[in-house]
């Protein structure tokens, strides 16, 4: 077991696939699994991004929370195009309010009943859910900007059992979600003919939840590029790869900078 200090910092390796950071009075442990810090898109990044990743993780709360992650950027002396990096690359999650959550943190991090505190975020973390592998991901239609609001009292509910099942389809779904609300009718047709089964249907709409908060098309010119939700169904359009914000960001630094 070998162990260095930056600082007053220091990383003990310990159990395989797994580091821990700690302050020398062990107050706050924190640990960082190889399966996320040494695959190839972590490293990737630039580097001051990923000091920015372990100085979030490093004041993150037992349920990995960051309730003031500007005042670790300016600690960490990085800048905003560090958070976008780790934002683009799904290693955070931000909310609304400015809170973050590290995605991988359950993966990272297993916390004693005895000595675990859960975060005071409970609404940022009632809008997430862990998945199959331990990550934390959206609950669908759970954050806002991604989710119109709509008001009950203009929703027309059919009493005609032919005409109620775009409700029953998951259409309705996926209209909630789709951020520009252009011809209804057409995307009706095009849900229609796809007539995708429950767990299609959700890979659509996770697709659409990405594009909308995560494709530099989607979100540069307050969404003047976003295709009508036809043309995203005809053209199959949830397979198309996402060109996240600040890419040219993590493209000259990717191409300049080593990993750690």
């Amino acid at each position: 077991m070998g162990r260095f200090a930056i600082g007053k910092v220091g990383i003990t390796f310990g159990t395989i696939g797994t580091c821990v950071l700690y302050s020398f009075s062990m107050a706050n442990r924190r640990m960082f699994s190889l399966h996320i810090v040494d695959t190839d898109a972590f490293l990737d990044m630039p580097q001051s991004s990923q000091l920015l990743y372990f100085h979030l993780s490093m004041r993150a709360d037992d349920d990995g929370f960051v309730a003031n992650p500007k005042k670790v950027m300016r600690m960490a002396g990085v800048n905003d195009d560090d958070m976008k990096v780790l934002v683009a690359k799904r290693f955070i999650l931000i909310f609304d309010s400015g809170v973050v959550v590290i995605k991988h943190w359950k993966i990272h991090n297993y916390i004693q009943n005895d000595r675990y505190r859960e975060t005071k975020y409970l609404e940022e973390k009632s809008s997430i859910v862990v998945k199959e592998n331990g990550s934390y991901t959206e609950r669908i239609h759970s954050v806002s900007k991604l989710e119109p609001q709509v008001k009950i009292s203009k929703v027309k509910i059919s009493k005609d059992k032919n005409t109620s099942s775009i409700d029953d389809d998951g259409f309705d779904s996926f209209w909630k979600a789709y951020p520009l609300k252009k011809g209804k009718q057409a995307a009706v047709k095009a849900w229609k003919k796809l007539n995708p089964d429950p767990a299609f249907a959700q890979k659509i709409i996770d697709a659409v939840l990405l594009h909308a908060r995560d494709d530099e098309q989607w979100t540069k010119d307050d969404g003047r590029f976003i295709p009508h939700a036809s043309t995203f169904l005809n053209g199959q359009r949830w397979e198309d790869e996402i060109k996240p914000r600040a890419t040219a960001r993590i493209d000259r630094f990717t191409k300049e900078d080593k990993p750690f």
